[in-house]
């Protein structure tokens, strides 16, 4: 998994439990499955921009929001962002 993916995906469940509102609802709002907001939450899904964008205006806020803390992860060397561990 890709720690930028983590804190993004972290980012946005913030931002939907902080306006108490469910995966489905945002779904619904940005016209996404339920499945790929969940999988966006847990860092697994490398989302496009539109997809990025969408989330943003379901949530009432901006891609710049979104993406808090990950101007420092892009300093940090691809290798420390990404988990090594290898998938069977």
């Amino acid at each position: 998994m890709n720690i930028n993916l983590k804190v993004l995906g972290d980012n946005i469940r913030r931002s939907r439990l902080s306006r108490q509102m469910a995966q489905q609802e945002l779904a619904n709002k940005c016209g996404l499955c339920r499945g790929f907001v969940g999988d966006t939450e847990r860092g697994t899904r490398n989302l496009s921009y539109l997809s990025l964008l969408k989330l943003a205006q379901g949530l009432g806020t901006t891609v710049s929001d979104l993406t808090y803390n990950l101007e420092f992860l892009a300093r940090l060397p691809l290798e420390a962002t990404t988990d090594k561990r290898r998938r069977r």
